[in-house]
């Protein structure tokens, strides 16, 4: 009898160290609804007609929306296909077939590639600059470049 007490005491000991087997917490949940902001373009690059050896420039504007106080930061990519922030220049190409016109475009107005929004619009404007134009064949020639934007707290 000694010997199922004794039993009995052990499982009744464990049991109760185990009874504990249930415990709550609290789990913060967080979000930050943050504005629609979007970057349009306004005004392409357009060079118009260009002779060989000629420099030329001309300027876009593109056009990003939000609410005022929206902070941004903006970056482009070249011919290279790196992205760089948008206040380093860039080259693009243009091109018809094997032939190509290179451009340096850079940031025209600002300093900085964080943009923070004054009015629901806000324009930022660059420059397009065809150094020299080569000995290529006449034509037109097209290229393009990616802006992208980055949103920031």
């Amino acid at each position: 009898m000694k010997k199922i007490l004794g039993i009995l005491a052990l499982l009744l000991i464990e049991v109760t160290s185990y009874s504990k087997i249930e415990e709550n917490i609290a789990i913060e949940v967080v979000g930050e609804v943050l504005s629609a902001i979007s970057i349009n373009n306004k005004q392409d690059l357009i060079f118009g007609d260009v002779a060989v050896g000629m420099r030329k420039e001309s300027e876009a504007i593109l056009q990003i929306t939000g609410s005022p106080g929206d902070k941004v930061k903006l970056e482009w990519k070249g011919t290279d296909g790196k992205y760089k922030p948008i206040n380093e220049e860039i080259e693009v190409k243009m091109k018809k077939g094997t032939e190509a016109v290179p451009a340096i475009i850079r940031l025209k107005e600002g300093k900085s590639d964080e943009i923070t929004l004054n009015t629901k619009e806000q324009e930022v404007k660059f420059t397009g600059i065809i150094i020299e134009t080569p000995d290529v064949s006449p034509g037109k020639y097209e290229g393009t470049f990616t802006v992208r934007f980055i949103a920031m707290d």
